[in-house]
């Protein structure tokens, strides 16, 4: 059977769409190079919601022959609910590998102004530059493994409004810089837990220069 100009036509793009598997809306994989730019979308205050978080082995690299003190080697299994929210952080200071063993993830990144779709058996190099968060839009579960490397699992991150993330040394460093110039300052923070339960703790500060 023969088909018409019109039906070459839509049989030429369903197999382009089958091949490439493009979407409309997000793009598989990779930033799509037209869409690359730094701060193309910044911070948003989404609480972590149908997340767990497992770690299932680490390494102290301070005792290996790297000697890379104050790190630490880790391997986690993340599980993303439909709907599931995993929240805006950076990879500044905590370099990390993420395999998608199972399902479909939209990944929201700083240096990209259209959202990226991640598919089952892709994996996502996650270095400095690189500030996001992720959504499950599925009807199914996703399912993550993260290699990462962090520091002693007392420093934790504190994101504030704006581009920042700071480390609490830093944080305290860059409050005292800013009580030289100005005598008062207030100071809002909103801290989630890694959980998964979404809990989240707000608290403003009034801060005076001694």
């Amino acid at each position: 059977m023969f088909l018409d100009t019109k039906g070459r036509i839509r049989a030429a793009a369903i197999a382009f769409l089958a091949v490439t598997g493009c979407a409309i809306t997000a793009h598989a994989g990779e930033c799509p190079a037209d869409q690359r730019k730094l701060d193309a979308r910044g911070p948003v205050d989404h609480a972590v919601q149908g997340v767990s978080d497992t770690t299932l082995g680490a390494i102290d690299l301070g005792k290996e022959q790297a000697k890379i003190t104050g790190r630490e080697l880790r391997f986690r299994k993340m599980v993303i609910q439909p709907g599931g929210v995993v929240p805006w952080h950076s990879h500044d200071d905590r370099p990390a590998l993420i395999y998608v063993a199972e399902g479909e993830v939209v990944e929201y990144a700083s240096t990209c102004a259209a959202p990226i779709v991640h598919k089952a058996g892709e994996i996502r190099p996650e270095t400095h530059g690189t500030s996001h968060w992720w959504k499950n839009h599925g009807a199914g579960q996703v399912v993550l493994f993260i290699a990462d490397v962090r520091r002693d699992p007392n420093d934790h991150n504190i994101v504030l409004r704006g581009r920042t993330v700071l480390r609490e040394q830093q944080l305290s460093k860059a409050l005292r810089r800013l009580l030289r110039h100005r005598r008062t300052a207030t100071l809002t923070l909103s801290a989630t837990d890694d959980s998964g339960n979404g809990t989240t703790l707000k608290r403003t500060l009034k801060l005076k220069a001694r």
